[in-house]
């Protein structure tokens, strides 16, 4: 017997709010791309523009591990949804395989009782 209970269209609604998120974090990451990896010097001493290079740097850097964060996340939204369908289909089969082992007992039920009262009628006409 299982003890795992599962919801499958609360899974589906999980996923898709993950993916919404996804899409706000893309368009976020997206928007601080310009201003981010290409900043300007604020003069033209050299130290500016070493702190300019730096924090260009790391917008890239931010920019690279945001697309890695990205795949993740793409990756992960579509296990929650492929687990949430899984999970859909096998109750789906589950279903039918107790509706259809509640009609053979049902049938075999009837087979039996009809049996047995042809079985007293025949007793009652020899006696």
């Amino acid at each position: 017997m299982s003890y795992l209970v599962t919801a499958p269209e609360q899974l589906e609604s999980a996923a898709q709010g993950l993916a919404g998120i996804r899409s706000l974090l893309s368009g976020s990451a997206a928007s601080a791309a310009a201003p981010t990896t290409a900043v300007a010097a604020a003069a033209q001493d050299e130290v500016s523009a070493l702190v300019a290079t730096m924090f260009s740097d790391f917008g890239q850097e931010f920019q690279t591990i945001s697309a890695q964060a990205n795949a993740f996340h793409e990756e992960f939204v579509g296990l929650i949804s492929a687990g949430a369908g899984a999970y859909l289909g096998t109750e789906v089969a589950n279903a039918g395989a107790a509706a259809a082992a509640a009609r053979s007992s049902a049938v075999s039920a009837g087979s039996s009782s009809c049996l047995a009262s042809s079985e007293r009628m025949k007793t009652m006409r020899a006696g």
